[in-house]
């Protein structure tokens, strides 16, 4: 086998295995990550999470770029103790 090619083939395996290992730290990584946070926040908190995620998808494309003022209204006028239940949109 010609020195160049086998050079050549080398540094392709070591890269190959250098990518694998990378890519199998961060899946593995992610794992950790996941189930820290998992065991970390509690049921209340990520039921409070769904519902404030399920919320903005009902609020539609039209209106979500609204919501931002929404929140920081509400958020300076409550001086952080208030809490949007819900925001229907009144047709005029």
């Amino acid at each position: 086998m010609n020195a160049d090619l086998q050079t050549a083939l080398s540094v392709f395996l070591i890269g190959m295995l250098t990518v694998f290992v990378v890519l199998t730290l961060v899946i593995y990584t992610g794992k950790l990550v996941i189930w820290m946070v998992n065991r970390t926040v509690s049921r209340e908190e990520a039921r409070h999470l769904a519902d404030h995620h399920r919320r903005e998808a009902q609020l539609g494309e039209a209106q979500h770029h609204h919501l931002p003022a929404i929140i920081a209204a509400v958020d300076t006028i409550t001086q952080g103790k208030g809490r949007i239940e819900s925001i229907e949109w009144i047709e005029q």
